[in-house]
């Protein structure tokens, strides 16, 4: 694990802002969010946040003229049109749209979806010959993909198939030879907003094809519009803000017997549904279908009609759900001994890790978990006899794509964005792709950005009142681009701590200059806390109104917390340039600034001691021991030499003493003589 960069936005109000803000009548919460968010003005807010729609003419869109044109041919001649999806739930709510548009207005329509396991991502030219040859289609038109299978299109040509692409990915240098390429990341495309996602791009086609504006098909295709929005975290802003807003709506209360059926597996029904509660009880499990067995299962249940087949469907979908999170936690445990053997892996600027036999459908998420865990890109690699399959996620201040694309010679395809990318190699290619892939990030970050939690204003706990609160539901919907509003609390004292959930959880009493107050802490028990009643704790959490018995009150939950008086950003810096001395890529300068010196070894081992070693990692430890003086980099430095000298050994979760036997010099230990000899 690493010590977080908070990025709190705005410490010090602006006044004129406030006043501003305040007098459009938004709370004084509300108006320190919005003003830490840059809003200054009533016409930024009703922008951003008023009840007015933003739907941009879908003609905007450079080709759609063209892909509405060929659409419609189409179906005046009765021709056979396929609609090309993708696995994911971006992909599979594109398709469900399109092809529910495509099949109500009378269209010869048909759709496909490649499987995970024996296809991959996107287009590929199996698929195509097989929809030529046994389905005799004329026209493909993708959604969720497209936009990078050049040669996959060219084949299609060849067999006289013409290909429409609606995908909402980076494209490549060149475009592919289709009919129609609508993407709004074409860098001739006009549309004035990029951050819609497949689904997004697919309903702005429907609406083209319906000759609408979008207000009356949002009302038929608000759901799967928004239900992929969500799931592909993008931004909720623009166009994308009012195909949310109002598809919530329609999820919470659907048409769709394969949604009502899903919402109530999930535990969702008669609540009001948000962007959270659909992005983890729903969007999960229509993922699950395609990364653990058929993706058809998840299209079906969006497109039945029969609450019998929707019950199953949901059910199904459910059980992959579960079936997920078993593998999910399988591949973790091994994840996790690779890092115990070789606790290098994680100290290089991008974690790079493969496994045979890994299931590639879980190694995004997998992924993510890693850089929250440990504050640096991960990319996870599933292999077989031949072949390996990645998923990978960055961080902000870094592009993934970019370092993939400069391997692009050694994989056999890949694609993605700044923040997650992908890629298929052969096997053989994995070691020289490792050593340029890290090559890449040691040329262009020689220190590596900080992961970063970004909290909106510092509060104090007095100030979480049930109203003020209350108030923040003005901003809602809250996804990517329009995250729920974060705060920081510095200084408050840690009173109880209570274990939840057979300790699983806890629940901490704090108090602040006379204010009580309670803070969940989800995913850690008490043997994986470190801190103690009477600490002075700085948190950064997310409040929300919660309803029991009648009784109404807030609810604050930890995003993460630690003693007060870290220094972030030298401790930051010290662990960047502490890897650096490890990887061997330091000056003598940084040799100089990490260090340690006989008296700061010794600190460190004088704690261990008087503690009987100590259960958990170095950033508590650091927490523990920063008010002695000592640097972050050089407690680091000085654990290293402890263990080269047999005075103690790192444990899974901590630190255990070992026997002494003799006199011991700490400042022999290789670890710190390198850098004490260093000119």
């Amino acid at each position: 694990m690493s010590i977080k960069f908070w990025n709190t936005a705005s410490r010090t109000a602006d006044p004129e802002a406030l006043a501003s803000l305040q007098a459009a009548g938004l709370s004084p919460l509300c108006a320190r969010v919005l003003s830490a968010r840059g809003v200054r003005s009533l016409e930024e807010i009703q922008s951003l946040y008023g009840e007015k729609d933003t739907l941009f003419d879908p003609f905007l869109l450079r080709d759609m003229d063209r892909a509405v044109e060929r659409i419609r041919l189409a179906m005046e001649s009765g021709e056979l049109i396929v609609v090309y999806g993708d696995y994911d739930c971006d992909g599979v709510t594109s398709t469900a749209l399109l092809y529910s548009y495509l099949e109500a207005v009378g269209a010869n329509v048909i759709y496909y979806i490649p499987d995970r396991e024996q296809e991959g991502y996107g287009l590929n030219t199996e698929a195509i010959d097989f929809l030529h040859n046994v389905r005799g289609i004329g026209l493909i038109i993708t959604v969720d993909n497209g936009v990078s299978a050049h040669e996959e299109i060219s084949h299609a040509n060849s067999l006289g198939i013409d290909v429409v692409v609606t995908d909402h990915h980076q494209p490549r240098e060149t475009l592919p030879d289709a009919v129609a390429v609508v993407d709004p990341h074409r860098p001739d495309c006009p549309s004035p907003f990029k951050g819609l996602s497949g689904v997004g791009v697919a309903f702005k086609l429907v609406c083209a094809l319906e000759g609408d504006d979008g207000y009356e098909m949002i009302e038929h295709y608000g759901d799967l519009a928004a239900l992929g929005t969500i799931a592909d975290v993008m931004p909720l802003t623009h166009d994308n803000r009012t195909l949310v807003r109002h598809g919530l709506e329609l999820l919470a209360d659907s048409a769709r017997p394969g949604i009502r059926a899903l919402v109530e597996l999930a535990g969702l029904s008669g609540r009001p549904m948000t962007a959270v509660s659909a992005a983890f009880g729903l969007a999960p499990r229509i993922n699950a279908a395609g990364r653990m067995g058929d993706v058809y299962d998840a299209l079906e249940l969006l497109l039945c009609e029969d609450e019998g087949t929707a019950r199953e469907k949901a059910e199904i979908l459910c059980g992959y759900n579960d079936q997920r999170k078993k593998i999910e936690a399988e591949i973790l445990a091994e994840v996790a001994a690779k890092i115990t053997a070789d606790p290098s892996l994680v100290q290089e600027r991008v974690i790079v890790m493969d496994g045979a036999g890994w299931h590639h459908g879980v190694v995004g998420i997998l992924c993510s978990r890693l850089v929250e865990k440990y504050g640096r890109p991960a990319f996870l690699i599933s292999t077989d006899d031949t072949e390996g399959r990645s998923s990978g996620r960055g961080i902000d201040g870094v592009s993934v794509i970019e370092a993939v694309s400069a391997c692009g010679d050694l994989l056999t395809r890949y694609g993605g964005h700044a923040q997650a990318a992908g890629f298929t190699l052969l096997k053989e290619n994995l070691p020289a792709f490792r050593e340029r892939f890290l090559g890449y990030f040691r040329e262009h970050y020689p220190i590596m950005p900080y992961y970063k939690l970004t909290a909106d204003c510092v509060v104090e706990p007095s100030e979480l009142t049930v109203p003020m609160v209350q108030s923040l539901s003005r901003l809602e919907p809250f996804g990517e681009g329009n995250p729920s509003p974060v705060f920081e609390l510095d200084a408050v004292r840690l009173e109880r701590i209570q274990s939840l959930s057979g300790g699983k959880h806890l629940k901490l009493a704090c108090s602040k200059n006379g204010t009580a107050f309670q803070v969940l802490l989800f995913g850690t028990g008490p043997d994986q806390f470190g801190y103690q009643p009477g600490d002075l704790l700085d948190l950064l959490v997310s409040a929300e109104i919660s309803v029991f018995r009648g009784e109404v009150s807030v609810s604050l939950r930890a995003a993460d917390l630690r003693l007060t008086g870290v220094d972030q950003n030298a401790v930051c810096y010290q662990q960047r340039i502490y890897e650096n001395v490890r990887r061997g890529e330091h000056s003598p300068a940084e040799d100089q600034l990490i260090c340690p010196t006989r008296e700061d070894a010794a600190i460190v081992y004088r704690f261990l001691s008087s503690q009987g070693g100590f259960p958990h990692g170095p950033e508590l430890l650091y927490q523990r021991l920063m008010a002695s003086g000592i640097g972050y980099g050089k407690m680091l430095v000085a654990l290293d030499a402890l263990m080269e000298l047999g005075l103690i050994a790192r444990e899974k979760n901590g630190f255990r003493l070992l026997p002494v036997h003799g006199k011991v010099d700490l400042m022999s230990a290789p670890a710190i003589r390198r850098l004490s000899e260093s000119e």
